[in-house]
């Protein structure tokens, strides 16, 4: 006769804010707060000082989701977030450019205008 055993403790998941910070960073290159930052820094000592009663025992867990789902190049070191923040930036920012000029001379070839000025800065686009 088999003893019924119990049923394994069900695995912590990764709080849905961390889970949004992380993606923000990611794809935004939005710096999340200290608690996520220090982790993201590989400061783990500052980590466990920082964290809440929610991430305080979820750290492990929130390390490696970060290990799991963040670049390479992203995390590890304070300099590597500092730097894939800035590209990432530095790369929505190019290509909100790249849209703002197409969204443009899309304007202007359905208005059929002659595209005069693609500089936003300068001024008026579009001739009369």
């Amino acid at each position: 006769m088999s003893t019924p055993t119990a049923a394994p403790a069900p695995t912590p998941q990764v709080p849905d804010r961390i889970r949004e910070s992380i993606h923000r960073y990611i794809h935004c290159g939005i710096k999340p707060g200290s608690f996520l930052r220090a982790v993201l820094n590989n400061d783990l000592i500052t980590a466990v000082v920082l964290a809440d009663e929610t991430n305080a025992p979820l750290l492990a867990v929130i390390v490696a989701h970060v290990h799991d789902t963040v670049p390479a190049d992203a995390w590890g070191s304070a300099r590597a977030v500092e730097s894939y923040s800035v590209r990432m930036e530095e790369a929505i920012a190019r290509n909100n450019a790249e849209s703002i000029k197409y969204q443009r001379g899309m304007q202007a070839q359905s208005h059929r205008l002659q595209y005069r000025n693609p500089d936003p800065c300068s001024g008026s686009y579009f001739a009369q």
